[in-house]
């Protein structure tokens, strides 16, 4: 196995976390997601509302799905492995193996 095919390995196992990363993110985004719908549904309750509640919630639920994009953004880079990815993960000192045909 050549150190190219190494880095590819690497690298997308490294995608592969990002995306199970962004994953567990979202599945825990549910719970926010449900404060900010409790928020807005105790509408027959105006006592029960609370405009900072909501604002909060709409806020948190904004930074998870920012967060979670980003997370996919990362992956996506690293799942192509590009030449610059290779650099990141390939140590300075170290040349390719010649390919053997």
């Amino acid at each position: 196995m050549s150190r190219k095919e190494i880095v590819l390995l690497v690298s997308r196992a490294i995608a592969l976390l990002q995306i199970i990363n962004a994953v567990m993110t979202a599945v825990g985004a549910v719970s926010v997601l449900y404060n900010f719908y409790r928020g807005w549904a105790a509408e027959p309750y105006p006592t029960y509302r609370n405009p900072f509640l909501t604002s909060a919630n709409f806020f948190s639920l904004l930074l998870i799905l920012l967060h979670v994009i980003v997370l996919l953004i990362i992956a996506a880079i690293f799942w192509n492995c590009g030449p610059k990815v290779e650099r990141w993960l390939m140590p300075t000192g170290v040349e390719q193996e010649p390919q053997e045909q």
